[in-house]
């Protein structure tokens, strides 16, 4: 019997760091909170998909209460490692509830130039040329011309009338994302948004207030999410304090029409919006 390719060489570090990370800090907090239902299965966007390991790692955490996922990575590099990860079998019988869209969202639509410094990147950014990492800068001195559509546009294409879990993870061009997708807000139509903040919004001068403003204007609740010394706490007010331009974490918002109706095994029910799943 040969070996199991989780534990080879190629994909070890993957199983044994980076998928558990993410499903203790990213993903397990987001169904504490809104909890799911068994009967109607998670619509979930990957914005910033990068190399596909967060919606692996969702999948790995929770496979049974996911019914799609849609990403977004415009990056040629990372959509090719995408690939490469489910022609190696590891998305298994899931890869068929994935779609790949090889465009950035953001508000508004057309082309832009997106800046990185490697085919493969983390760094990517339609908003800056330069990385600021705790201990030095990555500069990213390439181009690449990449095509945006807004999220209301996209679900009206598609027919999406609801989006359970919205990630985003576009160093620095997430409240540009959140913009293109007004209507649904409005609409209340997007259950919870689990995003990064840090030193990339500096570069459009956007702080958390404007994401708390934001958010707060739609009626949804503000959390912390994976920040260092925090596990996620409802944020009440906004204050300067919450401003993170030293360091990257993440935040999350919950939508008001989630409300909780019983609590069975340790995991929570919600009330939810009927709507036409697709």
């Amino acid at each position: 019997m040969g070996q199991d390719i989780r534990y080879g060489p190629k994909y070890r570090r993957l199983f044994a760091e980076t998928l558990p990370r993410f499903q203790l800090l990213e993903i397990e907090p987001i169904f504490k909170e809104i909890g799911y239902s068994p009967d109607t299965p998670l619509r979930v966007f990957d914005v910033g998909a990068n190399t596909g390991t967060w919606s692996l790692a969702l999948l790995q955490h929770s496979a049974p209460w996911i019914g799609t996922i849609h990403m977004f990575e415009p990056m040629p590099g990372n959509r090719n490692k995408i690939k490469e990860l489910m022609q190696d079998g590891l998305f298994g019988d899931h890869k068929d509830q994935v779609t790949i869209n090889g465009f950035a969202l953001s508000d508004k639509a057309g082309k832009v130039e997106i800046n990185f410094e490697n085919d493969v990147t983390g760094f990517a950014s339609i908003d800056s040329k330069l990385v600021h990492l705790p201990m030095r800068n990555q500069a990213l001195d390439r181009t690449l011309t990449v095509e945006t559509q807004r999220l209301d546009d996209y679900c009206e294409a598609n027919g999406i009338e609801e989006i359970d879990i919205l990630k985003i993870d576009v160093e620095g061009h997430e409240l540009a994302v959140l913009k293109g997708a007004e209507r649904m807000f409005a609409e209340g139509r997007i259950r919870v948004v689990a995003y990064e903040i840090g030193p990339h919004q500096m570069s459009r001068r956007d702080f958390y207030k404007d994401f708390f403003e934001f958010f707060e204007g739609h009626g949804y609740a503000n959390y912390r999410y994976r920040e260092a010394g925090w596990k996620p706490a409802l944020i009440p007010a906004y204050m300067s304090s919450l401003e993170k331009f030293d360091q990257v974490c993440m935040r999350m918002a919950i939508a008001p029409e989630d409300r909780r109706i019983s609590v069975k095994d340790g995991l929570t029910s919600f009330v939810r919006k009927a709507t036409k799943r697709t």
